[in-house]
């Protein structure tokens, strides 16, 4: 993307070749490849492992096992676990853990605060992907981690369920706001995220009712300065309704996630208490705090 135009002319480079990234099913054959020389623990589902690895190329996974095998030697087994390659996946997506950058008691309850509203705006949106474990344990730039995996690899991706991605990606700052009172600079990258995903509702994707069923895709090839040099194509009063649109998407997202946590408050507060004593929760385990507190709930004010 960064050449003339004028090279990819037919004469020039006639035939090219796309190699894309492995689907579930395809990274699951790789994984056993890779997996063929290793003594896998009874507790590793190989596609289990497909399923978290979304993005991942043929050499990423081989690098998965790898790391993964040398986190079992760290521990002094001869067997991987699948804790094992838990914790390889966050030191290649996340990086490595570092003791220097340990957080201060204020701070680490701030993060699990923030973490918990965006583990429990998922697991109480219908259209979101189930939550696989949230963590306040720092791995390279992050302070905490809420992952998210889902159980199929989609190709199209329905209204509600990007609503629902925006209330999640602002539960944690809706979270703070609720329990802290103030918000944090913890919120930086969801709000970018948030933001992109939202002009591309908007712009993109004629999601919009002010705008309708137009999209302003990106224009040309990205090369002699990108987008910088290009020209919108569209006037100034129509980006004005854009960033208009973006914002009222971000505000009524944000609104949701904060409704959903003040109105299971209660739970909420379970899960930082959880996840200031042990750090790391998994999928299994939110779920079962949820349930068990919003079904006493539940059997509390049933009549009798």
């Amino acid at each position: 993307e960064v050449l003339d135009p004028a090279l990819l002319r037919p004469g020039r480079f006639d035939r090219q070749v796309e190699i894309p990234l492995p689907n579930q099913a395809e990274r699951a054959a790789i994984l056993k490849v890779h997996a063929n020389e290793k003594h896998l623990g009874p507790d590793l589902d190989l596609d289990a492992v497909a399923r978290g690895t979304p993005g991942f190329s043929g050499a990423d996974l081989a690098n998965l096992l790898n790391e993964a095998a040398i986190v079992a030697v760290r521990h002094d087994r001869d067997v991987i676990s699948a804790s094992d390659i838990d914790e390889a996946r966050d030191r290649i997506v996340l990086g490595r853990r570092d003791a220097s950058n340990a957080l201060l008691p204020e701070e680490k309850h701030s993060v699990a605060v923030h973490e918990t509203g965006h583990a429990l705006v998922a697991v109480l949106s219908e259209h979101a992907d189930p939550v696989a474990k949230i963590t306040i344990l720092p791995a390279g730039r992050a302070l905490g981690v809420t992952e998210q995996l889902p159980l199929d690899e989609r190709h199209l991706y329905p209204e509600s369920y990007l609503r629902d991605s925006l209330a999640i990606r602002l539960g944690g700052r809706a979270s703070e706001i609720l329990v802290l009172g103030e918000a944090s600079t913890g919120a930086a990258s969801d709000l970018g995220g948030a933001t992109e995903l939202a002009v591309h509702m908007v712009r993109d994707w004629g999601l919009s009712p002010r705008l309708g069923p137009i999209g302003y895709g990106d224009q040309g090839p990205n090369y002699l300065g990108g987008a910088q040099l290009q020209s919108r194509p569209y006037s100034e009063g129509t980006q004005l309704a854009i960033d208009e649109e973006v914002s009222r998407l971000l505000a009524e997202a944000e609104e949701r996630a904060r409704s959903l946590l003040s109105a299971n408050r209660d739970v909420l507060d379970a899960v930082v208490a959880g996840l200031l004593e042990q750090e790391t929760m998994s999928g299994d385990e939110l779920m079962e705090i949820v349930r068990r507190i919003i079904g006493s709930r539940a059997s509390t004010t049933s009549p009798a």
